[in-house]
């Protein structure tokens, strides 16, 4: 069963002023009605038949037309639904930008440590697997460090 179908956003509910604007058209079509059926009773001419064709082929439309603007949101309520969205979309957008700085900042500086350690390395020659062997164990950690904070940011 789908719990989205049946919240308030997905089921707009008329206000009293739209029950009341509803009420008064549909009141309007049908006295348009009773007045084109009485009409073509008293003056049975070929313009006052066409004419009440027309309004009673248009009535239920008008009435299916006012009763869907009635249910339908306004503009102004659409509006700010949407603002409401931007806002938090706004905020996690500021948050992963904030992250994405923290994480290049970061893996610059490790940029310079291993250039760094690769820089002793090479004066100091002679323990130089051990350095290799400890730069390569600092990249492993980096990768899982950078996995664990996209992961975090995910």
């Amino acid at each position: 069963e789908d719990t989205a179908l049946q919240s308030d956003e997905f089921v707009p509910r008329m206000a009293g002023k739209d029950i009341a604007s509803t009420i008064a058209v549909c009141l309007f079509v049908t006295g348009g009605l009773a007045a084109s059926a009485y009409t073509m009773m008293e003056v049975p001419s070929v313009v006052v038949f066409l004419m009440g064709g027309v309004c009673i082929v248009n009535s239920p439309t008008v009435a299916r037309k006012q009763l869907s603007i009635a249910k339908s949101e306004g503009i102004r309520t659409s509006v700010n639904k949407i603002r409401k969205k931007i806002e938090v979309l706004q905020d996690e957008l500021d948050f992963l930008t904030q992250s994405t700085s923290e994480l290049e900042a970061e893996a610059n500086m490790l940029i310079r440590s291993e250039q760094d350690l690769r820089r002793i390395a090479t004066e100091q020659g002679k323990v130089l697997p051990q350095i290799v062997d400890l730069v390569n164990e600092n990249e492993l950690i980096l990768s899982k460090m950078k996995r664990n904070l996209r992961q975090t940011l995910v």
